[in-house]
Formats: C-alpha cells, structure tokens, sequence
C-alpha cells in the first residue's frame, strides 16, 4: 500500500512491557477481569464479606450478588432490555468506527492517520472507553444478575483506563500529531465531565 517514498501512518503497539499500551488491550482486561471473578467466585468458593449472608437463609445466599428486582430477575423478562442494551452498544460502536474512518483511522489498534473531532468525539476523547464503562459493562451485568461486573470489573476497568491505557494512548497522538492534538486535548475533555 505504502511505497518507500510514502511515508507510514504510525501505529500502536499493544503487547509486551515495551508497548505503547503496556500488556493487555482494554477489551482483554475485561475478559480477564470477569475471568478472575468466576475463578475467585466458582472455583475457590471466595465470598465478599459485605455480600455474605447469614447461614440460616439459604436462598439469600443463592442470590447474594443478584441485584435485579424480583420478577425482573427472570431470563424472559430482561431480554427485551438486554437487546435494547446491545443496540445501544452496537450503534455506539458503529458511530465511533464511522468517525474514526472518516480521520482515517480505526478502531482496532490501526495506523492512525489523523485525529477526529466529530460525532462523539465531539464530547469525549474516549467516547469508546466511556461507552464501555456506562453501558457495556452494566449490559453484562444485566444478562448475568449480578453485581460484580459493577463492583469488581467497573471499578477496575476505570482505573487502568484512566491511569495507563489513556496516558498512553495520550503520549503517542501528542508526538505523532502534536498540532492536531495538543487543540483537541485542550478543548474536549477526556471523559465526558472531566
């Protein structure tokens, strides 16, 4: 695609401790994140001791980290939401990859030729990043009834986002497209609040 005269987009690199994006993509760290949950939750019998319920009632403990309503917690009841919720995700999704290809880029770690302002990156810097907090990760809590997505991986999540992901991320737009950047980083900020 490129010849020797063309110079190359640059592109981020997402494994190994020399990445820009050290060790593990987003969308891993959370499949790691559930992951270490059904470990800690099915396999070594752990229980949160905010959450543990007495021993004489049986059924709270079957529902401990159930925190949907009753009649709601039924599969048949929530699926309505559950495909609203994917819709939601999906035309997020679809609107970030529209503008992401629009600058040139993409989503999935791709040369990243310009940077884009429009759509929801009108609001947020990581308007994906946002989306995967505020609706991904309480979408799966939804299909699965439970509180731990919302209480162990949100939290998680949220801060290796905004602590290494989005840091670095940050460095290289600002020293790949400094003119660019250095606007957009001082105009729209990096969640949506702040």
């Amino acid at each position: 695609m490129f010849d020797d005269a063309t110079p190359k987009a640059p592109q981020m690199t997402v494994f190994g401790l020399s990445a820009d994006i050290p060790l593990v993509p987003p969308a891993m760290l959370v499949l790691l994140n559930l992951f270490c949950g059904l470990v800690l939750t099915r396999i070594l019998k752990w229980r949160a001791p905010l959450f543990q319920p007495s021993d004489d009632d049986k059924k709270e403990r079957k529902n401990q980290w159930s925190f949907l309503f009753s009649g709601f917690d039924k599969w048949k009841k929530r699926l309505p939401f559950s495909l609203l919720g994917f819709l939601l995700i999906a035309a997020w999704f679809y609107e970030c990859h529209l503008s992401l290809k629009a600058a040139g880029s993409g989503i999935p770690f791709t040369p990243v030729q310009g940077i884009t302002t429009v759509g929801s990156y009108k609001y947020s810097r990581n308007p994906l990043y946002v989306m995967a907090l505020t609706c991904f990760i309480p979408w799966i809590a939804l299909l699965v009834n439970s509180k731990k997505p919302l209480l162990v991986t949100l939290p998680g999540m949220f801060l290796y986002l905004h602590f290494v992901v989005i840091p670095a991320e940050e460095k290289f737009l600002m020293q790949n497209h400094p003119a660019a950047y250095e606007k957009y980083f001082a105009t729209v900020p990096r969640w949506v609040f702040f």
